[in-house]
């Protein structure tokens, strides 16, 4: 077959494989591979080996990936393919070797190396899960030779804090991949479970630099208030983490967006979540004392018109807490997220530390409104996982329905070892500049911003003593009873 002929059957081919048609593909392969010239052809073996991987057959696609490598040791793109069909055969020992290859060109490979990275990471997650130690340490090996050849400053701090995790070390070299942020104790609102606007607090602008010294390292940071839209500089602030592209997370009661506020966070590709805990009326100013219902729906609206116009997705959080007050509110929720186009729904109870007569898990125990929250929050898993929104829910668990309620652990638990990584991966700055691991962790302040740089924070004697009773017994004698009692899940508590 002439060169000409044969490259225009080969575009054919290719278009078969765009189009998906495989079989069609395959066929006219079959058909070209019949001439013994075009079977040695490198460029015909690859497009075979590009058949194969399309249609998911590895060890097929493996072989003709192998033929074309033993001709042509440098060929870019049978190395990018092996490497992925390897992946997906979990051959580690052999992606190791394809690892090494692709950093000695990282020239010609620097996504590809990017892209090993992040299916490693999930890999790691997954293997983490299920205590596979033996994945674990094969990944391990191909991250610490991926390690040097890292130039990105956040991709190698993910990478330096991963490892530290594996190899559990208390005093890290990393930096926090998540900050969690009060910027103000300020409140355009009075939510009746809420105790945070009785403090007088914005984070001081003198330590502000502290801040903006962690963007370029930094995953995410959310924001948090009281109402952080209250806090004079946080555009500024939200201009600066988005130079590093950092994921940034608002959580807000949505009562002080206007059009301007909502075009920035969604062409910032920011995550909006919104504080809702009435779904009516008459319940939302209830709970939500001194805010306007009719506002609220106002802008919600406007989120949903500027979202379905600029055509840009962002997660749009809907977190709804349960109370005494809103829970038969619960069988509603899914009519109102689709109405207002939310695509993440978060809900929550009240935690152990929340002292209030709408508690009705920890000091008001009602064991029917429990069954009920749960009963509800079943059935929305169910819709939500239908209507491809995500859902969680931070409920107690507990082993019977009828009589009282037994939560799960509640008094005993399984000891678990190493079963959080929040002191290795966070910090959250709290109203009064004190400084936690996160939400959960109340009765473990581990220092506090205005009397220590938040560096020094990240590695001082108390959190790497934290960091030594989590990797020995499990969990901090004084860690929270809702992470203790699995009411926290281990998805959120160990990956990120």
């Amino acid at each position: 077959m002439e060169l000409h002929e044969l490259n225009k059957k080969v575009e054919e081919v290719r278009e078969h494989i765009k189009n998906k048609s495989l079989d069609k593909a395959l066929n006219m392969m079959n058909i070209i591979i019949k001439d013994k010239e075009n079977a040695e052809n490198k460029m015909v073996i690859l497009e075979m080996g590009q058949i194969y991987l399309a249609s998911e057959n590895f060890s097929d696609s493996k072989i003709w990936f192998k033929k074309v490598l033993d001709i042509d040791e440098d060929n870019v793109y049978a190395i990018r393919a092996m490497l992925r069909v390897l992946c997906n055969l979990e051959d580690y020992d052999e992606v190791g070797l394809y690892a090494k290859k692709i950093i000695s060109y990282k020239e010609k490979f620097k996504n590809d190396v990017s892209d090993l990275i992040n299916f490693l990471f999930r890999k790691l997650f997954k293997y983490k899960e299920s205590d596979d130690q033996y994945n674990i340490n094969k990944i391990v090996k191909i991250l610490e030779i991926c390690k040097e050849c890292i130039e990105d400053c956040k991709l190698k701090n993910i990478l330096t804090n991963e490892l530290e995790i594996l190899n559990k070390e208390f005093v890290l070299k990393s930096k926090p991949r998540v900050l969690i942020i009060s910027m103000t104790s300020k409140c355009n609102i009075r939510c009746k479970m809420c105790k945070v606007p009785l403090n007088h607090w914005d984070f001081p602008n003198d330590k502000l630099h502290e801040i903006y010294h962690l963007f370029p390292t930094l995953q995410k940071v959310i924001w948090h208030g009281g109402e952080p839209f209250l806090y004079q500089g946080i555009d500024d602030l939200i201009a600066e983490a988005g130079k590093y592209n950092v994921n940034q997370v608002v959580s807000t009661n949505g009562l002080l967006l206007n059009e301007e506020r909502i075009k920035k966070v969604i062409n910032n590709g920011m995550e909006l979540n919104i504080s809702i805990h009435g779904l009516t009326e008459q319940i939302y100013e209830l709970i939500h004392c001194g805010g306007n219902f009719k506002q609220l729906i106002n802008n919600l609206e406007i989120i949903k018109n500027i979202q379905k116009s600029s055509n840009v997705y962002i997660k749009y959080g809907l977190k709804f807490l349960v109370m005494k007050s809103n829970y038969r509110q619960l069988s509603d929720l899914y009519d109102f997220v689709i109405k207002y186009g939310f695509n993440h729904v978060h809900v929550n109870t009240l935690g152990h530390d929340s002292i209030s007569e709408e508690n009705f898990i920890y000091h008001n125990d009602d064991s029917d409104i429990l069954k009920n929250v749960i009963k509800n929050s079943k059935i929305l898993s169910e819709k939500f996982k239908k209507a491809d929104i995500s859902y969680e829910a931070w409920l107690p668990e507990f082993e019977n329905v009828s009589g009282i309620c037994e939560y799960q652990n509640r008094n005993e638990r399984k000891e678990q070892k190493f079963c959080c990584y929040m002191p290795w991966q966070s910090l959250q700055i709290d109203i009064g500049g004190f400084v936690r691991n996160n939400c959960n962790c109340e009765n473990l302040i581990v220092g506090n911003i205005n009397e220590e740089k938040i560096d020094d924070i990240w590695n001082n004697d108390k959190i790497v003593q934290i960091r030594k009773n989590i990797i020995n017994n499990g969990f901090d004698e004084k860690c929270a009873l809702d992470c203790k009692n699995g009411r926290i899940s281990n998805l959120y508590l160990k990956n990120m």
